[in-house]
């Protein structure tokens, strides 16, 4: 068996995998393609936002290059953002943005409040 070094994307494609969860008895595997990275005795697992495998462990060897070169800072996401804007002006210039998707957008609107509040920590303005 040949082994590439983790800095070859021939490694990594090695270790993509398809992240898969349990939901109420429900199965469920993200259509991208995913990848788990240990460094400095921390491990987390990435989603590469692609289905296409080579794109994928490129994407996954640039995450290790970036962890090699300057830590975990590099590659998580700030915990929180800063947002001024309402739910409803998020919603209204994600329509905007994305005009096919509208009635996607707005049914679940109680969903996208409860996100954005959880992910980004945007509450109502008073």
């Amino acid at each position: 068996m040949i082994t590439y070094p983790k800095t070859d994307v021939r490694y990594w494609r090695s270790r993509l995998f398809k992240h898969s969860r349990k939901v109420r008895s429900k199965a469920y595997v993200d259509n991208g393609w995913s990848v788990r990275i240990g460094h400095e005795n921390h491990q987390q697992r990435f989603s590469l936002g692609t289905s296409n495998k080579t794109k994928a462990a490129t994407k996954a060897r640039g995450i290790y290059m970036d962890l090699q070169a300057r830590g975990w800072s590099a590659v998580k996401r700030p915990a929180q953002a800063k947002c001024d804007a309402t739910i409803g002006e998020f919603v209204r210039e994600l329509i905007q943005l994305h005009a096919s998707k509208a009635a996607t957008i707005q049914n679940p609107e109680w969903w996208w409040r409860w996100k954005c509040k959880k992910t980004y920590g945007v509450a109502r303005k008073s």
